[in-house]
């Protein structure tokens, strides 16, 4: 079970239309958005990649961005409306979208990469406090059920403000001049950024895929079982960073996995263990995470003090998941060889 899951709960916005820019400075951004535009459901999950093995680094990262940036559309009108799970298929879009360009750093390192990076943690930092507070509706307010305490339903009209508050400005966001000048730069960028035609790089973007995606692959693999093995010396903050890592290394077996077919047993192992250990992880930084949201009013309910006592009481059993985790990643055999 996720812990992180969150319902599909809905909020009226005035307005309803996806704000997703067709970018019109040049033809070949055009083409890019025409291609990744524009899903009709309430939410969309990431679409599998598949990659061809003859394919070279530059044809990989836009069909890998491509996916990312349609996730990232296709969920903007539902997110609009204050849909908790199309936020949160947003915010993994955009996750993705910075891991891919993490994974092919090197190739797209030109004057405008650190100015996008940038801009895309803009973004995060907009949406991140409105999915904070819809986890923490799931986690802590649904299972206080119904009751008669005033403190409680005190605490529910002070979340409910700070929600409505917190996806207010994820609209905004997202409505913005901003937000559709990096949707703009952002498939510019991915189509003819001055990456895709400096002489330095050339040789970079020609390399063949399988390649590339295996030396990634093997550099993150051995970095991230280096900081697993010391999981249970961890702060909570140094948790967080290893929990992004997984989702980056996640995400990059996500990419290439279609180029390296032959050890199926070994790719799934690694990526049920590194699920695993995100959704453990990400369980216990909601645990830390909280006490910054909470309803102040919240503290003064015994009956909720109860039942978050015993959520943090199972700290301890999230984090020896998470080692079991860690230790089933750290000795499966590399999928890509």
């Amino acid at each position: 079970m996720n812990p992180r899951k969150v319902p599909n709960t809905t909020e009226q916005a005035s307005s309803t239309e996806s704000l997703a820019v067709r970018p019109t400075a040049n033809a070949k951004a055009e083409r890019s958005y025409e291609r990744i535009g524009g899903g009709k459901q309430p939410f969309e999950k990431a679409t599998s990649v598949e990659l061809d093995r003859r394919m070279s680094c530059a044809e990989a990262f836009r069909l890998i961005t491509g996916s990312c940036l349609r996730q990232i559309i296709a969920n903007e009108p539902a997110v609009l409306r204050g849909h908790a799970e199309a936020l949160h298929q947003f915010r993994v879009g955009l996750r993705r979208l910075r891991a891919a360009i993490t994974a092919f750093a090197e190739m797209t390192a030109d004057s405008q990469q650190e100015a996008i990076k940038a801009e895309l943690k803009w973004v995060m930092k907009q949406v991140g406090p409105a999915r904070d507070l819809d986890v923490f509706g799931t986690d802590v307010l649904e299972p206080l059920g119904q009751s008669d305490d005033p403190h409680l339903a005190a605490a529910r009209r002070s979340y409910n403000e700070m929600r409505k508050q917190a996806h207010e400005t994820v609209r905004s966001s997202i409505r913005s001049g901003r937000f559709r000048e990096i949707s703009r730069d952002l498939a510019e960028w991915i189509e003819a950024g001055a990456w895709t035609t400096d002489p330095a790089l050339k040789k970079i973007r020609e390399r063949k895929i399988t390649e590339h995606a295996a030396d990634v692959l093997g550099l993150w693999r051995t970095s991230f079982r280096k900081r697993c093995r010391k999981l249970g010396d961890l702060s909570p903050k140094q948790r967080h960073s290893l929990r992004m890592r997984a989702k980056d290394l996640r995400y990059a077996t996500e990419f290439f996995l279609s180029l390296f077919p032959k050890h199926v047993k070994r790719r799934e192992t690694a990526l049920v263990a590194l699920e695993k250990l995100q959704d453990t992880l990400g369980a216990l930084n909601d645990l830390t995470a909280r006490k910054e949201i909470m309803p102040k009013e919240i503290n003064q309910s015994a009956h909720a003090q109860r039942v978050i006592a015993a959520q943090e009481n199972k700290a301890r059993e999230l984090l020896e998941e998470a080692k079991a985790a860690c230790t089933k990643f750290d000795k499966v055999k590399p999928f890509w060889k």
